[in-house]
C-alpha cells in the first residue's frame, strides 16, 4: 500500500459572513521545524503505527521514534504495512499572531485533510493535542485515529491525501 501527500499551499483569507475575517490557511513549510522566520506552519505529517503509538499525542514527535511508518512534508510517497491499523498525525508551529489572545488560543487555529482512494476522509476536522509553546510559538499535533480505531489500507491499495489545510482565524 501507498500513502500519497500532494499538499497545495494557500495564503488568501476567505471573508466571513460578518465581514470581519475567517479562518485562512497556513503554509507548508519544506522541512520540518522551518516554515520560515517567525511563520506559522505544517512542519511535518507523520503515519503513526495505531497499536504502538504514544498514550497521547501531546508529546514531540519525531521521525526516528519507533512507532513512526513513515512521514514526510510535500509531496511524499510511503509505502505502509497493509492491514496495519494507523493514525494520521500533522505537527504544526503557530505563531502568537495566529494563536494568541490573552493566552495561547487553539480555538483560533485548526487543520484539516481531505484524502481519495482506498480511503476517503472529505476535509475532516483533525483532533488537537499542544505538545508545548514559549514566548512566540504554540506546537500543536493534530490527528485523525478513526474515533481511536485507526484507519487501514488493504494489500496494493493506494490513498492520495489531497490537501491538509492548516488554518487561523483572522
Amino acid at each position: 500500500m501507498i500513502l500519497i501527500g500532494a499538499f497545495g499551499v494557500y495564503l488568501t483569507m476567505p471573508p466571513s459572513e460578518d465581514g470581519k475575517g475567517g479562518f485562512g490557511t497556513l503554509k507548508v513549510s519544506a522541512a520540518e521545524a522551518n516554515p520560515g522566520a517567525g511563520a506559522s506552519g505544517i512542519l511535518e505529517v507523520f503515519i503513526i503505527d495505531h497499536d504502538n503509538r504514544p498514550a497521547d499525542y501531546n508529546s514531540n514527535i519525531s521521525e526516528g521514534d519507533s512507532f513512526v511508518l513513515g512521514y514526510g512534508v510535500d509531496d511524499f510517497s510511503i509505502n505502509i504495512p497493509h492491514s496495519t491499523a494507523f493514525d494520521i498525525v500533522v505537527k504544526c508551529r503557530a505563531n502568537a499572531t495566529h494563536a494568541y489572545d490573552t493566552a495561547w488560543n487553539l480555538s483560533l487555529i485548526r487543520c484539516n485533510l481531505t484524502a481519495s482512494g482506498a480511503l476517503t476522509i472529505s476535509d475532516e476536522a483533525m483532533s488537537e493535542a499542544q505538545i508545548g509553546s514559549n514566548s512566540t510559538y504554540v506546537w500543536v499535533n493534530y490527528y485523525l485515529d478513526n474515533s481511536g480505531s485507526g484507519y487501514t489500507i488493504g494489500r496494493d491499495d493506494t490513498v492520495t491525501i489531497s490537501a491538509i489545510d492548516f488554518e487561523y482565524y483572522g
